[in-house]
């Protein structure tokens, strides 16, 4: 049993391992990925497929899980798999160096394998650590901490996002050279992060190993009527986000001509919003519970993917920036409902199998959806109305996936979580006044009110 000074200083190491990480992922993600594969020349299937590789290798969780259980520690188990990520991106670095040397062919096909690794070992610990960070944080905080956490990695994403952009244009987005030093940048920063993160305390060292089959673990996991839910309502976002999401920032790059600069000065301002939105998430899912603020992001979620199904080609930054933002606001809301919920639907004996299992799922569901989004943009490309129209099949694709989300909040009516208080409750509270008034007051109502003002 941790001490509460252990804990504290566990759960501040994490967070400043998660703000280290978001520099890793601005440097080597998102818009920067994006730029690497028009440098290298990929086509529209072969981008499909190797952000397909991030959802693919989601059901490795399982696998991960059962391995830790029955012959690792957690701690050491999870070290030596993000040790095997980050030296991954460290192998893609020396690839690009080699690229000019290397038929195209087979670069690329070792480009995808090191990249499908790389995602291989961070979901073979992700389950671990989700686990890990469970027993750590204490249940009665644990809203406060993922939005605490989300919210200071979205700060230095934000900053690390604005300087990589000026970055990349200032040494050419068209050259190579350029995503070699971004790769030196991310990997450095990961390194530091897995430092930063293996100097949290393990809460639980003497776990016993579980002997129990996986059949059995996956029958009990599903017999759970609260993860079949979850599991509903986040599967069909997944399924409908990954047949837009892969070219989100191809598309902003290559179809609007915005540069790099301009692309993540917008990804900052979307970090911006994410920061104070984290505040925001974390009163409201503390008052009113996490199911509501679930409830009502998805909702905006449709909204948002509504606004880039308007951004037609030609469309200006002004016109995106509020997409992004919307985008930033309803992100870090469900990102932390996701990562809150479903570390509390499950007694502490299972809880790595059946986090591993809904990534699982969910994983499998945006694979599929991911495989195919290449295919259908190109059919929809072809089709002679939409080359005449004003609608690219982008936009398209984005009204698809809005009617997605849109549908997932009538799975999720039905969710029961304790103590939390009907969505459109919380929806009228918030809009009867100042929603920001609102939130401050639910803030002030959740504190614990001073002896002295109490007096008074």
């Amino acid at each position: 049993m941790l001490s509460n000074r252990m804990t504290r200083k566990g759960m501040d190491f994490s967070i400043l391992s998660a703000v280290l990480w978001s520099v890793f992922y601005a440097a080597t993600t998102g818009p920067v990925l994006a730029g690497l594969f028009l440098v290298l020349k990929l086509n529209n299937f072969q981008i499909g497929l190797v952000n397909s590789m991030t959802m693919l290798v989601l059901p490795a969780q399982v696998i991960g899980a059962v391995v830790q259980q029955r012959y690792f520690p957690r701690k050491t188990f999870w070290f030596w798999m993000a040790c095997s990520q980050y030296s991954c991106y460290m192998l893609i670095f020396v690839l690009m160096l080699l690229w000019g040397l290397i038929d195209h062919h087979y670069a690329v096909t070792i480009f995808i394998a090191l990249f499908a690794t790389a995602q291989m070992a961070a979901q073979l610990g992700a389950s671990v650590w989700m686990s890990w960070m469970s027993d750590l944080v204490p249940a009665r905080e644990s809203n406060n901490f993922w939005n605490r956490r989300g919210g200071l990695a979205q700060v230095s994403m934000m900053v690390g996002a604005i300087g990589v952009g000026v970055m990349i244009d200032q040494l050419g987005r068209e050259l190579l050279s350029t995503y070699v030093w971004m790769y030196i940048i991310g990997v450095t920063f990961g390194y530091l992060s897995l430092f930063s993160q293996s100097l949290v305390p393990e809460p639980a060292p003497g776990l016993r190993p579980s002997t129990q089959p996986i059949i059995v673990k996956m029958l009990l996991t599903w017999r759970n009527r609260r993860f079949r839910q979850l599991l509903a309502f986040f599967g069909l976002h997944s399924l409908a986000n990954w047949l837009v999401a892969p070219f989100i920032f191809i598309y902003l790059q290559k179809t609007l001509n915005f540069s790099m600069t301009t692309v993540q000065l917008l990804v900052a301002a979307s970090s911006t919003v994410s920061f104070f939105s984290a505040y925001a998430f974390r009163v409201v899912g503390g008052k009113y519970g996490r199911k509501p603020v679930a409830m009502m992001c998805a909702f905006l979620k449709g909204i948002e993917f509504i606004g880039w199904g308007s951004l037609i080609p030609g469309a200006s930054w002004r016109w995106a920036l509020p997409v992004f933002m919307l985008g930033g606001f309803v992100n870090m809301g469900l990102g932390n409902a996701t990562m809150s919920l479903i570390t509390s639907v499950e007694r502490r004996k299972n809880q790595s199998f059946t986090i591993a299992m809904f990534f699982a799922v969910t994983g499998l569901l945006g694979f599929a959806s991911a495989g195919v989004s290449g295919i259908c943009l190109d059919a929809l490309d072809g089709l002679s109305w939409v080359k005449s129209g004003p609608f690219s099949a982008f936009n398209l694709l984005s009204l698809v996936v809005a009617l997605g989300y849109f549908s997932s909040t009538l799975l999720f009516l039905n969710f029961h979580e304790d103590g939390s208080v009907s969505t459109v409750r919380v929806v009228k509270i918030l809009l009867s006044n100042n929603p920001f008034r609102s939130v401050y007051h639910a803030h002030v109502l959740s504190r614990p009110m001073p002896e002295m003002t109490r007096i008074e």
